[in-house]
């Protein structure tokens, strides 16, 4: 299950204060897990996701659609979560969002999210993008994950944002 509950919300909070996004911008966020658990893999491939937070995107010239996807992101069990897409003079933001449960509950555990986000109408050339999460009981402002520049005629791209180790995190329901 996913959950697109938090993207409309995220993305008109931050539209006000300054940013735009299209209507077609469109994000999901995994169930715990991570979208992984959603198809047969191999052990050896949930190890390799496992091993590393990544931020990829891909960007189809056709289309003019770019896709940015922030995997195996490691926040609280317990919470709601959203991403966005927004476009400032001179760059871009992906902003990423969890925040406690509505009865501001949280829980004593730790789970793997993967955040993706598609938009449609980016043109082609370099592209300034930075990569924010806000960890709404926990930071005061966004905190700057990832800035790169992508060059959308390469087609993708793919950089390890963390190698922290948290196999216990992504493993625990494979069988002995």
């Amino acid at each position: 299950m996913t959950s697109r509950l938090l993207v409309s919300g995220l993305l008109l909070a931050v539209s006000a204060c300054g940013g735009s996004s299209g209507p077609d911008v469109d994000g999901e966020v995994s169930a715990c897990g991570g979208f992984i658990r959603e198809r047969d893999v191999t052990e050896a491939e949930l190890l390799d996701y496992c091993a590393a937070e990544t931020f990829e995107w891909q960007y189809d010239a056709g289309a003019e659609t770019l896709t940015v996807r922030n995997n195996r992101v490691l926040l609280n069990c317990c919470g709601s979560r959203g991403i966005g897409l927004e476009a400032f003079p001179g760059r871009y933001e992906v902003q990423e969002i969890d925040m406690p449960e509505l009865d501001g509950g949280r829980c004593r555990c730790k789970c793997v999210y993967d955040f993706v986000v598609t938009a449609p109408g980016i043109p082609p050339g370099e592209l300034h993008l930075q990569l924010l999460r806000e960890v709404t009981d926990e930071d005061e402002v966004p905190r700057l994950i990832h800035e790169d520049w992508l060059r959308l005629g390469e087609g993708g791209g793919r950089t390890v944002i963390s190698e922290e180790w948290v196999e216990d995190y992504c493993t625990q329901d494979l069988p002995e």
